[in-house]
């Protein structure tokens, strides 16, 4: 039973919700729009791309403590930063923890062949992706989250990949018909599943450049980096205005600002706070609360 419990804590399922909102709004847009919506291939790419994401956090602490920087890791704040911290307290091993990613990704192949045999093979490609993003993101030769651009994949991912992905699902068109209103939907939840990865990654940053993991808080330093935090918030929220001019979302849409008071008070703990990042903790929370509120008042504009 013990073991058990440290493989669902190596998930780091806590923030499954960056995942869960934007296959909901990729759906939801489709009725919307006017598609009938298959509850089978719905369900079918919900679990698809959770189990990228367990996978991703799975392999993501396999790699960080190969290459040393979990290890070595003082500062983090759990659950959000640093690592399930399996491995370190010798809870699970590094052969383990690499079986449960690779289970992981096997089950979201299997979800997403299965999708895509009752709607399109594009979904299967576009799963596939998030699951090659997924692995390379911590995995050689690419290592993306120590090269600068971790930040624009996760971005990409829990964006536009992810919502377009469940909104073409439900279309059931056939071929490849590139639609802006899933992606520029997306928008939002995509910057906010960025920034709080960027936050996040200041508590962990003196061993991240001690390992050579060069993400953006490495490159940019402490100050920079809030400030980038607090450019990537503000245009998520700018961008849900622009949607409504567009005609991509109803005014109703505009709910979905209210998430920025939250925003607003996780940039003004990071702002007190940015110096001393091991009690940043309330400002990553803060963070995934904001992503939370907008989300499921974007999907609620939706269905009204």
């Amino acid at each position: 039973m013990k073991k058990i419990f440290s493989y669902m804590l190596e998930t780091r399922a806590g923030i499954l919700s960056t995942t869960i909102l934007p296959v909901i709004l990729g759906t939801a847009l489709a009725s919307y729009c006017g598609h009938h919506i298959n509850i089978l291939i719905f369900w079918l790419l919900l679990a698809g791309f959770a189990f990228t994401h367990l996978g991703t956090n799975i392999v993501n602490d396999y790699f960080d403590a190969r290459d040393g920087t979990d290890n070595i890791n003082t500062g983090f704040i759990g659950p959000f930063t640093g690592g399930s911290r399996m491995l370190q307290s010798r809870a699970l091993s590094m052969k383990e923890v690499l079986s449960e990613g690779i289970i992981f990704f096997v089950l979201a192949a299997a979800c997403f062949i299965s999708a895509s045999a009752g709607s399109n093979p594009v979904v299967l490609i576009t799963g596939v992706l998030g699951i090659a993003s997924g692995i390379f993101y911590s995995a050689p030769p690419l290592k993306i989250s120590r090269t600068g651009f971790g930040e624009a994949l996760v971005f990409f991912v829990f964006g536009p990949l992810i919502t377009f992905t469940a909104y073409y699902a439900q279309t059931m068109e056939p071929g490849l018909k590139l639609n802006l209103e899933p992606v520029i939907i997306s928008i939002p939840l995509g910057l906010l599943t960025a920034a709080f990865v960027i936050i996040a990654e200041l508590p962990d940053r003196k061993a991240d450049m001690e390992t050579g993991k060069n993400n953006l808080a490495v490159k940019l330093g402490p100050g920079k980096t809030v400030f980038l935090y607090a450019a990537v918030s503000a245009a998520a929220y700018l961008c849900i205005p622009a949607g409504i001019a567009l005609g991509i979302m109803p005014a109703t849409g505009l709910t979905a600002l209210s998430g920025a008071v939250v925003s607003a008070a996780a940039m003004f703990e990071l702002w007190k706070k940015y110096k001393t990042p091991e009690k940043l903790g309330l400002a990553c929370a803060l963070t995934l609360v904001a992503h939370l509120i907008t989300g499921l008042l974007l999907i609620v504009s939706l269905r009204a």
